[in-house]
């Protein structure tokens, strides 16, 4: 899924079965960051990934997606707030 942030940047999100896991994941992440600026205008990804969301983390980190920043407590879960990790790639 992506959600256009401008013209030339998208806000990516990803949604991957159990078996989709560690090498396949990662694969599917880079091929999808390659195919993106081939079939479109953009030319950055971003996502921002909840960090008890380690899994993801680790498969965006090898996909080629690196650290921006944080978005601090902007996500609840159990009652509890969480910092997001933000990430980017240039495409």
């Amino acid at each position: 899924i992506g959600l256009q942030q401008s013209p030339i940047c998208i806000d990516v999100h990803a949604c991957l079965l159990p078996s989709a896991r560690g090498r396949r994941a990662i694969d599917a992440c880079r091929g999808f960051l390659r195919w993106l600026p081939a079939n479109s205008s953009y030319r950055k990804a971003v996502a921002s990934i909840p960090v008890f969301n380690r899994p993801m983390l680790r498969v965006a980190h090898a996909a080629g997606m690196t650290r921006a920043g944080i978005n601090r407590r902007s996500v609840m879960r159990n009652g509890e707030r969480y910092d997001q990790v933000i990430l980017e790639c240039e495409l």
